[in-house]
């Protein structure tokens, strides 16, 4: 089983490796525009971090929060922001709201490598 699948698709591969790992499985791949932040929460306790530090981040504009596609007690959560960040302060903006810190992690080599997306979430297709 490669990183990838081991991850749930968030491995440390490339973006084109994403693509295709979800195409395989059904899923849609989304990426955050210049202004949003994508935290994955994976457990109850993570949310309840989210909810202590999310006002403590001052650009935050709003916040939806949907259903994981894998983990019971998970959360994909999109915050817009007001105003466009960089990919390196988005990862880091994730990482202090709770984010999973593994995916996070990926994202930074992703970042590193110059991978043009290196943010991504994967959805149940609608």
């Amino acid at each position: 089983m490669s990183e990838l699948e081991q991850d749930g698709g968030t491995g440390s591969t490339t973006s084109r490796d994403a693509f295709a790992y979800a195409a395989k499985h059904n899923i849609d791949v989304r990426y955050p525009l210049a202004n949003e932040l994508f935290v994955d929460i994976d457990s109850k306790e993570d949310l309840a971090r989210f909810d202590r530090v999310k006002d403590l981040i001052h650009i935050i504009h709003n916040t939806k929060l949907t259903p994981s596609r894998s983990k019971p007690d998970g959360k994909h959560i999109v915050c817009n922001l007001d105003r466009p960040v960089t990919p390196l302060e988005r990862i880091a903006l994730q990482a202090i709201l709770g984010s999973d810190p593994r995916r996070e992690a990926h994202s930074f080599n992703r970042l590193q490598a110059n991978d043009p997306l290196p943010t991504l979430f994967f959805e149940k297709r609608k």
